[in-house]
């Protein structure tokens, strides 16, 4: 992996990670160590804007988009019934997110939106069922499923209160 380079001022701030997100006023630059994982991320964007923040620019390493609010900074935002409708529109389409959790929830004026899709696939039913033998859990998750009933204390079912009713 390589680092990520900021310059802000006088001072480089290199960071090892796959990404950074700054938020500055109403837009947040998230920029990309992997191209790759930039062109993943805009694939979706792209793909399904009515389920991520409005896409303002793009670049080979870094996309900027509207910012808002996270959910799981938001201790009265629970939108149960808006998400698991945006899920399963997703599913229709055959999409999954693949790393559902509050985290990842951003309260918007047209209800909860979903970002970090760089995992997203096009396969349905992870994000509402779980990992399957077809639907992987993310390599980058080193082994650990986030969807909506996962054992993680981020998982909208746990940080909720509304585990997903399982037939």
């Amino acid at each position: 992996m390589q680092p990520v380079t900021i310059a802000l001022r006088d001072l480089d701030i290199h960071i090892q990670a796959r990404s950074i997100v700054i938020v500055r006023g109403n837009t947040a630059t998230k920029t990309y160590s992997d191209p790759d994982d930039c062109a993943r991320e805009l694939h979706w964007y792209t793909t399904v804007p009515w389920a991520a923040p409005d896409l303002v620019d793009h670049g080979p390493r870094h996309l900027v988009m509207a910012a808002h609010p996270i959910a799981s900074g938001l201790s009265d935002y629970r939108p149960v019934d808006e998400l698991r409708d945006l899920l399963e529109r997703l599913e229709r389409r055959g999409i999954s997110h693949r790393d559902v959790h509050t985290g990842n929830v951003v309260a918007t004026d047209d209800g909860p939106r979903l970002i970090d899709w760089e995992t997203a696939i096009d396969i349905p039913g992870y994000d509402l069922g779980g990992p399957a033998s077809d639907i992987p859990v993310p390599a980058i998750h080193d082994g650990e499923a986030m969807w909506w009933n996962a054992d993680h204390p981020q998982a909208i079912g746990t940080a909720w209160g509304m585990p997903v009713d399982e037939d």
